[in-house]
C-alpha cells in the first residue's frame, strides 16, 4: 500500500484533507467517485499516513504502479513522491532556524528507477527557507544555488532513493547489482523497459554516478561527517574531487577493515627457545601482486595523473606528444603522424596501424590456424620459445624443427610510445582468512624498494602491535636481504618465509641464504602438532583469480575512478568475508587502535 507524502506541516490532530490532485489519482485510478475516495481516506488515512519522511519499502503491486504511471503524471504526481527528510530549516545561522519551510514550494517531474518496480514516473517536491536562502531537495539541501560556488550538503545517511542526473533517482538495492555500468544499464533496459512516456532510459553513466555517491555517502556514514559537491557543473565532474579524497583517506591504513584479526589468521602457539617453551599468539600476512592496472604516462617513474584516460602524456609532459613515438628519436612528428618522416619510423607506425584493422587479425587467425597441426609436433625446445614474452606471434621464429618456410632473419623489436602505458600491477596484503588489508599501485615493477614502502605504509611504526610474526611472500629471500641491507629494523621484526607454493616449485634447494632465512619448513611455529600448515600462505592466489576479472572494466578507467571501484570492491569483499567468517564461528574482530599503538 503506497503512503501519502506532503510537504504541508501539519495544523491539526489527525490527518489533512486530501490535496486535490492525489484526490483525482485515486478517483481515476480506482474508479471511484470523489465521495468514496474521501469516505475511504477518513477510515484508512491513519493507515496510509507516514510516520516518517523517508521513502518505504510499501510493498507496491506491480498492477497498481502501472496504473498511477499512466494516471498520476496527469495530475503533475507519480507513482513516488520524493521530498526533503525535514520539514524544517536546519541551517544552524539561519534566523528561522526550527520553523516550518513553507516558501516557495516546486514541483518537477522525474524518473526512478528501481530494481524490482522497473522505470517509474515520480514526482519531485523541493522546499525553501526565505530566511537563509537555502533549497531542501530530496538528497541535499544547497544555500543561495544561483552562487557560482553554491556547494550541496548531503544528509546523513544514505537515502533509499539516490539522484545521479538532475530529476533521475536510482534505487539503492539495484546498486547492489551492478558490477559493469554498461552492462548493468543494457541489461536494466531490455528487462524492465519504460513503463510510462516522459520517463528516460538508465545509462551508464547513471549507473557509474550512483554507485560512486553511493560509496562516498557510506563512507561519511562511516566518519559521522557530510558528504559536500559543488551544484554546478557535471556529476562526474561534482564527484572527481570527493572521489579522490576518498582515495587519498584508503591509503595505507583506510581500509575500514585494516585492524582485522580472526582466529583464521592470529593463533595461539607454544614457542620453543634456548630459555625453554613459551606460550603466545603469533599472526600472519601474504604479500603478493596481480597485473590489473590504469592508463599511466609514458615517461619512466612519472607518477602525475593524466588528464583523460586516453592520453599517452600527463599535462608536465604533454610536448612528448609532438616528438616522434620512437625511443631515442627527438626529432618532431610530421604529417599528422606519431612519428618523424625517418622511412623506417614511419614504417613502425604504419604497421602497427594495420595491426589494429580487423582484416589483419582475421589473417593472422587463419595463419594460426594453418600452423596448429605442425605445432603440436614442435620440441619441448621450440615449445618454450613461443611462451617466451619476447616472441613475436607474427613472426617466424629464428631456428625451428616446424617444415615449412625458410624462417627469416628476426628484427630486434623497436620500443615505441605509440599507444598508451599501464601501471604495472596492483600489490596485496592479505590476511590468511582472505580478509585485503591493504593495496598499492606499483607503476613499474614489483622492486624491492617500493615492496618496503608499501609494507611500512600498511603497518607503520607508530602501530607497533599491528605488525603480523610473519609475512609470506614468493620473493621473500631477496626482500629480507634488502631489509638487511637498508638496516629496517621496524620490518625486521618480522619471520620472512616464502609461501608454501613458491618455496617447493620456485626456489632452488642450493640457494643457502633462502633455505636458511626463509625456508617456511623453518619456522617451527607454522606447523601445529600434526605437521599441518596453521596459516594458508597461498590466500593471494585465490584473491589474485578474484581481482583480475575486474580487468575489463577497469582497464579504461582513469586513475581516480580505479583506485575508487577496486577499493569499494575490496571493502565489499571484506565485509562478505568477515561474515562467512562469524558465521563459521572464527570470532573475527577490529583491534582497537589503542592497543596497536602499545610498545612491543
Amino acid at each position: 500500500m503506497p503512503h501519502i507524502l506532503t510537504s504541508s506541516p501539519r495544523q491539526r490532530e489527525g490527518i489533512p484533507a486530501l490535496p486535490g490532485n492525489i484526490r483525482n489519482v485515486l478517483a481515476l485510478s480506482l474508479g471511484l467517485s470523489y465521495e468514496d475516495v474521501d469516505a475511504l481516506w477518513a477510515k484508512t488515512g491513519d493507515l496510509l499516513w507516514p510516520t516518517s519522511n523517508t521513502p518505504q519499502d510499501n510493498g507496491v503491486h506491480h498492477g497498481l504502479d502501472a496504473i498511477l504511471s499512466t494516471t498520476a503524471p496527469q495530475f503533475d504526481l507519480g507513482a513516488e513522491l520524493l521530498i526533503a527528510p525535514t520539514r524544517h530549516c536546519i541551517q544552524g545561522n539561519c534566523p528561522q532556524r526550527g520553523l516550518p519551510l513553507g516558501g516557495n514550494r516546486k514541483n518537477y517531474a522525474g524518473t526512478l528507477f528501481t530494481h524490482g518496480r522497473g522505470t517509474l514516473p515520480i514526482q519531485i517536491t523541493t522546499l525553501y527557507c526565505r530566511g537563509c536562502k537555502t533549497t531542501y531537495r530530496p538528497n541535499y539541501y544547497v544555500s543561495h544555488a544561483d552562487a557560482p560556488g553554491a556547494v550541496r550538503k548531503y544528509y546523513e545517511g544514505v537515502p533509499k532513493y539516490i539522484e545521479v542526473v538532475q530529476h533521475s533517482y536510482v534505487d539503492e538495492e539495484l546498486l547492489r547489482h551492478s558490477a559493469s555500468g554498461d552492462a548493468c544499464a543494457k541489461i536494466y533496459n531490455l528487462s524492465h523497459g519504460t513503463i510510462a512516456a516522459g520517463t528516460s532510459s538508465l545509462t551508464s553513466d547513471m549507473v557509474w554516478n550512483a554507485f560512486y555517491l553511493h560509496a562516498l555517502l557510506l563512507h561519511h556514514r562511516r566518519f559521522n561527517s557530510v558528504l559536500e559537491l559543488p551544484h554546478h557543473g557535471e556529476q562526474n565532474e561534482r564527484l572527481a574531487e570527493a572521489l579522490n579524497a576518498r582515495n587519498e583517506k584508503m591509503v595505507g591504513i583506510g581500509q575500514p577493515h585494516w585492524a582485522h584479526a580472526c582466529d583464521d589468521c592470529e593463533k595461539s602457539v607454544t614457542i620453543k627457545t634456548e630459555e625453554g617453551a613459551t606460550s603466545g599468539r603469533i599472526s600472519a600476512c601474504v604479500m603478493d601482486g596481480v597485473c590489473i592496472g590504469h592508463p599511466r604516462c609514458q615517461v619512466y617513474h612519472c607518477t602525475e595523473r593524466l588528464r583523460s584516460p586516453r592520453d599517452r602524456h600527463c599535462p608536465t609532459h604533454r610536448a612528448l606528444d609532438t616528438v616522434c613515438a620512437i625511443v631515442g628519436c627527438e626529432e618532431p612528428c610530421t604529417d599528422g603522424k606519431r612519428t618523424c618522416s625517418e622511412p623506417d619510423h614511419r614504417s613502425v607506425e604504419e604497421d602497427r596501424q594495420r595491426q589494429g584493422h580487423a582484416l589483419f587479425e582475421l589473417r593472422r587467425r587463419l595463419e594460426a590456424r594453418h600452423m596448429a597441426s605442425s605445432i603440436r609436433g614442435l620440441t619441448a625446445e621450440d615449445a618454450r620459445m613461443l611462451d617466451d614474452d619476447d616472441t613475436d606471434m607474427d613472426e617466424p621464429p629464428t631456428s625451428s624443427n616446424v617444415a615449412g618456410k625458410e624462417p627469416k632473419s628476426r628484427q630486434a623489436k623497436v620500443k615505441t610510445t605509440l599507444t598508451r602505458r599501464w601501471t604495472h600491477n596492483e600489490q596485496l596484503l592479505v590476511r590468511p582468512c582472505g580478509v585485503i588489508v591493504s593495496r598499492c599501485t606499483f607503476f613499474e615493477a614489483e622492486s624491492l624498494p617500493n615492496e618496503r614502502l608499501f609494507i611500512n605504509a600498511t603497518f607503520p611504526r607508530h602501530f607497533p602491535r599491528a605488525l603480523p610474526s610473519f609475512l609470506f611472500f614468493d620473493n621473500n629471500c631477496q626482500l629480507l636481504a634488502h631489509l638487511v641491507n637498508v638496516q629496517d629494523d621496524h620490518l625486521l621484526r618480522m619471520g620472512f618465509p616464502v609461501d608454501v607454493f613458491h618455496a617447493v616449485k620456485k626456489h632452488a634447494e642450493d640457494d643457502e641464504y633462502c633455505q636458511e632465512h626463509c625456508n617456511p619448513a623453518g619456522f617451527p611455529e607454522l606447523l601445529d602438532k600434526d605437521e599441518e600448515w596453521i596459516f594458508n600462505s597461498s590466500v593471494c592466489e585465490q584473491i589474485n583469480v578474484w581481482v583480475g576479472k575486474f580487468l575489463p572494466i577497469v582497464r579504461e578507467m582513469s586513475e581516480v575512478h580505479f583506485n575508487f571501484l577496486l577499493d569499494e570492491m575490496m571493502s565489499t569483499h571484506n565485509e562478505l568475508r568477515v561474515a562467512i567468517l562469524q558465521a563459521r564461528g572464527r570470532r573475527p574482530r577490529l583491534v582497537p587502535v589503542e592497543e596497536l599503538m602499545l610498545p612491543v
